[in-house]
């Protein structure tokens, strides 16, 4: 293999590699991060038809649980289920008492939580803050 041949191989494994970098770094930064959302949100401001509190727990195994306060007057019920998270969307499920399902899509500031939803009919813009 003459000097030539060498620096020829030499350069295509460089631009191979370069490439294989460029690729590996684009996907990893494409990557679409879900929302974290766990811990006790705490409603800041809303329309009428906002949950007052919002519970997400992640921390049990293959588990994902929410409790969701919803106050009338002098009246609070309290709702329980379960949650998974794709993007900005949260899938609910309420089990106690049960309900239908519904998505709640979410985005997050530091400690403040916005999230939009349909409840009963009614279409919601809550902010909430963490406790």
């Amino acid at each position: 293999m003459d000097g030539g041949e060498w620096k020829l191989k030499r350069s295509i494994i460089i631009v191979l590699s370069s490439l294989i970098v460029i690729v590996s770094v684009i996907l990893f930064f494409s990557k679409s991060e879900n929302l974290e959302v766990g811990g006790i949100w705490e409603l800041s401001s809303s329309s009428d038809e906002c949950f007052t509190r919002v519970r997400f727990f992640d921390n049990i195994p293959n588990v994902k649980g929410i409790v969701i306060d919803e106050t009338e007057g002098n009246y609070t019920q309290v709702w329980f289920g379960t949650y998974s998270i794709k993007d900005d969307n949260i899938s609910v499920t309420l089990e106690e008492p049960k309900a239908d399902p519904f998505t709640m899509i979410g985005s997050k500031d530091g400690n403040h939580l916005n999230l939009q939803y349909n409840w009963k009919g009614k279409d919601s813009s809550c902010s909430y803050d963490i406790r």
